[in-house]
């Protein structure tokens, strides 16, 4: 990919470049280089909602309440109890179609 005429990274952007591409790895090719640099974010994205999921389960299990979990992280409870649970167990709690939460009959 080309990189247009007279194109420059502001500072902001030559941080992030460089947070995400360590400058002894970037190649001088800036679109290969920003191209390294959001593979890698979108990589760390994955990963780092797996490492907060699994550090608000603890913390949970640490004070046994959302409420708290919530008040000391400033992170809604509700969003705390949902990012923590495995989306395989979430897919199972989920209530059945017809509202009934125990999954049964009408």
């Amino acid at each position: 990919m080309g990189t247009p005429e007279g194109f420059e990274l502001n500072a902001t952007e030559q941080a992030a470049l460089d947070a995400l591409v360590p400058p002894d790895q970037q190649t001088g090719d800036v679109g290969a280089d920003l191209t390294a640099a959001a593979r890698e974010s979108w990589a760390r994205r994955g990963r780092n909602t797996e490492l907060g999921g699994a550090v608000l389960g603890a913390l949970y299990r640490h004070t046994r309440s959302w409420r708290t979990v919530g008040y000391v992280t400033g992170i809604p409870w509700v969003t705390a109890r949902r990012w923590a649970t495995p989306p395989e167990q979430a897919d199972a709690d989920r209530p059945a179609e017809n509202g009934d939460e125990n999954g049964g009959g009408k």
